[in-house]
């Protein structure tokens, strides 16, 4: 397994062969020439999904990360992004239908993460470090309890990062799983999956990946408007 960091893109990056990982991270504090190009990317129910949200900053957010994800699965399957037909499992669990290529995607507040593989189903989960929040006490209720005493072994200035570090592990799981965080099936444990910590995408956010097979190489890039 290569070593993991964020790093800029080669010309040839769209060329994913199984079974090889590609993970991007992209800020979604992006110009507005931008988000004007994103928003023609949408499908009209994305548009109609963008306008219901009643910030303006989560719109943008919204715009900008649908944006992007169709800009990437437009070049890794060499067609108009505008045309990519994204479909939803009963779960919510974004896919392609008729196509090799597996995905997946989460973003918090700035930050969006997109993972894809041609070869297994996959789950990605960032997460901002909230400080002010009681992390032992959710950990005591949704952790197991060896997640719970890898917090406590932490000092205790750190214990707040580890309990990122094991939220975002859950998370991805379940969502390379295709289910809920509080579904029947998700008190049982990785299954055959593999969970990875990914690079912290910036000192205020955790990351983590799970695929459904380790593969040899995954591959972090820093996204721009490519």
């Amino acid at each position: 397994m290569n070593s993991l960091f964020w790093k800029k893109p080669p010309l040839d990056v769209f060329i994913l062969e199984a079974p090889a990982v590609h993970v991007w991270c992209a800020s979604l504090d992006l110009d507005s020439s931008f988000l004007a190009a994103s928003l023609e990317l949408l499908s009209p129910e994305e548009q109609i999904r963008a306008r219901q949200f009643y910030f303006e900053k989560d719109q943008k957010q919204f715009v900008a990360s649908r944006g992007i994800l169709r800009n990437l699965l437009g070049r890794y399957l060499q067609e108009d992004p505008k045309n990519l037909k994204i479909s939803y499992t009963p779960q919510g669990k974004p896919f392609l239908p008729d196509t090799s290529l597996f995905f997946n995607l989460s973003h918090s507040q700035n930050i969006l993460l997109i993972a894809l593989s041609r070869k297994n189903e996959l789950g990605v989960d960032v997460e901002s470090i909230r400080e002010k929040v009681d992390h032992l006490k959710i950990a005591k209720r949704f952790f197991t309890q060896k997640e719970l005493r890898f917090i406590l072994k932490q000092p205790e200035d750190l214990q707040g990062q580890a309990f990122y570090e094991v939220w975002t592990s859950k998370e991805a799981l379940l969502k390379a799983k295709g289910i809920g965080f509080f579904s029947e099936e998700s008190r049982n444990k990785e299954e055959g999956f593999s969970v990875l910590k990914l690079p912290d995408p910036s000192p205020y956010h955790k990351a983590a990946l799970a695929l459904a097979e380790l593969p040899q190489k995954i591959e972090c890039y820093l996204f721009s408007s490519l």
